[in-house]
């Protein structure tokens, strides 16, 4: 019932869970799932509005824990929702002790086929958890969790600073929906941050819940959310392990022609499916929403051209949209999805061509700049090289990071200065930076 420690294995958990009582405060909170690390904590329980404030979290990893990711166990679980859609839920822990990011596959059997389901997973703190929900959309009512594999994932972790405030605003309400307050404790502000939380009935879990985008949250700024467990659960008696995440874009990838399509998206419904037309003007998607209210869409597009000018259609008619450009030249095209819908999506307007490379905003030299100056950790500049990476803007791509943090010479911050003060170009920063990584001189650990 209750976060806790087990002893991981490959596909299964064992162990028992570690009680400890802490003193009530704020209880930090970790898409899809998402990440937390506890200053106390509590589960809220519906009923009589009852809040236990002592709980099994600490603020570090338990003596007898593994120092690794464990899932823990009683909170894998799996259902068909009300859209017919078998979904899994369940819970991580980061036994390291350090920042960690899973990498997490669930395999699923399904009659006379198999599927290995690749979990997107947030940042989880030191001693932290991470709920989790992915839908099987190709999968049968009849489907079954045949196992996992877990493991850390490539890059450092960027975890998110978002408490739950613990008093009388934190209510579950009759029918088993939760609402309450949450604050950025942090010293930077978070955009559109969601919190997790794992969701119980008398003897058993039933669903992991995620809030909506919570928009941007300067630091010491409180706002309200909701969560709600899918449609077809019934019986909600609490939540708890509630978490926090900033990192929830997953990825939409598609054949367009001879070439792999990378698209990313961010949503509180489920895209799936992206097909392009032949003639690759438009890629066409399906997409559920479980939940009853109203939620958004933004699909990260790359460019073939800067003057790309989108349009969306749902079932085959036009609907209201918006069209961005980022800092990195990437289209951002967002609309809303309907509550409880199964609907298909089509964004028409792409440019027959190679896409574009993208651009190197301007935060990255000034993140940069902050960490040669001395104003900013090593984990910093490291952060910006996975967003070079990520975008391929990095000749040599970063390697995994299974250590405890980033390891920057800081004599490298002369590079940083002159490319900063256009001394060496961008090329050449890059490729120097690429250098450096492939010599082992920048790396995780």
């Amino acid at each position: 019932m209750s976060c806790g420690a087990g002893a991981f294995l490959r596909g299964r958990v064992t162990g028992t869970c570690r009680r400890r009582h802490i003193a009530p405060l704020v209880a930090s909170i970790a898409v899809v799932a998402a990440a937390m690390l506890h200053d106390g904590a509590a589960s809220a329980y519906g009923g009589d509005y009852y809040y236990d404030y002592g709980s099994d979290q600490s603020d570090a990893p338990a003596d007898d824990m593994p120092r690794q990711l464990v899932m823990l166990s009683g909170e894998l679980a799996a259902y068909v929702d009300s859209n017919g859609v078998y979904t899994i839920t369940g819970n991580v822990k980061n036994g390291y002790l350090w920042d960690a990011r899973p990498l997490l596959f669930l395999h699923v059997s399904d009659g006379p086929r198999s599927y290995e389901i690749e979990v997107p997973y947030g940042a989880i703190p030191s001693g932290g958890e991470l709920p989790f929900k992915v839908k099987v959309p190709d999968a049968s009512p009849h489907a079954g969790l045949a196992g996992y594999d877990m493991a850390p994932a490539a890059g450092v972790a960027r975890t998110a600073t978002l408490d739950v405030l613990y008093d009388h605003t934190l209510v579950v309400h009759p029918g088993g929906h939760l609402s309450g307050l949450a604050v950025n404790s942090g010293s930077s502000t978070l955009e559109d941050p969601v919190l997790w939380a794992v969701v119980h009935g008398d003897a058993s879990v039933l669903d992991a819940a995620r809030s909506e985008p919570l928009g941007s949250v300067a630091p010491g700024q409180i706002v309200p959310f909701e969560m709600r467990a899918d449609p077809s659960i019934s019986g909600v008696s609490y939540y708890s392990c509630f978490a926090p995440s900033s990192d929830s874009v997953h990825p939409l990838t598609a054949q367009r022609g001879d070439q792999k399509y990378l698209m990313r998206y961010e949503s509180g419904a489920w895209l799936y499916r992206p097909v392009f037309a032949e003639d690759g003007l438009s890629v066409e998607m399906q997409s559920t929403n479980s939940y009853p209210f109203e939620t958004f869409a933004t699909v990260e597009i790359p460019p073939v051209t800067r003057d790309e000018s989108f349009e969306v259609y749902r079932n085959g008619e036009p609907i209201n949209h918006t069209q961005r450009a980022d800092d990195m030249g990437l289209w951002h095209v967002s609309f809303d999805v309907r509550g409880h819908s199964q609907d298909v999506f089509t964004i028409r307007g792409f440019e027959r061509g190679e896409t574009l490379p993208a651009l190197l905003a301007d935060y990255i030299r000034q993140d940069m700049w902050a960490w040669a100056s001395g104003a900013a950790p090593d984990s910093a500049v490291y952060t910006s090289l996975l967003l070079l990476s990520e975008h391929s803007l990095l000749p040599e791509p970063l390697p995994p990071d299974e250590q405890a943090g980033p390891s920057m010479p800081g004599w490298i911050a002369i590079l940083l200065m002159w490319w900063e003060s256009d001394d060496v170009s961008d090329d050449d920063a890059m490729a120097a930076l690429s250098h450096l990584i492939e010599a082992g001189l920048i790396r995780p650990g």
